[in-house]
């Protein structure tokens, strides 16, 4: 449906649903870039099956996962949260 909502850029310019994706796209690779920082800023370097885990996450859950990052105590709670999440869990145990 936000497709078929006309939208103009800064010079009044319609812009296409094409480049609308492809702006989404570019929030969504910057998304996950700055929580993936964040997790090694935290832990270290993740192993490649948990920054795969964390490159399956939807949008949603990547903004659920950069606020609970804040009340992780350890590792393992992110591991834990991560497992809830490839499960279909609300991910809200730490």
């Amino acid at each position: 449906m936000a497709e078929q909502i006309v939208q103009y850029d800064s010079y009044g310019m319609e812009e296409s649903p094409f480049i609308l994706k492809w702006i989404a796209k570019g929030r969504e690779e910057e998304r996950q870039t700055l929580l993936l920082r964040l997790l090694t800023r935290r832990y270290g370097s993740l192993s490649s099956d948990m920054m795969a885990q964390v490159n399956a996450l939807t949008a949603t859950q990547m903004l659920d996962l950069a606020e609970a990052l804040l009340d992780f105590t350890s590792y393992d709670a992110l591991a834990q949260w991560l497992a809830e999440q490839a499960k279909g869990g609300d991910g809200e145990e730490v």
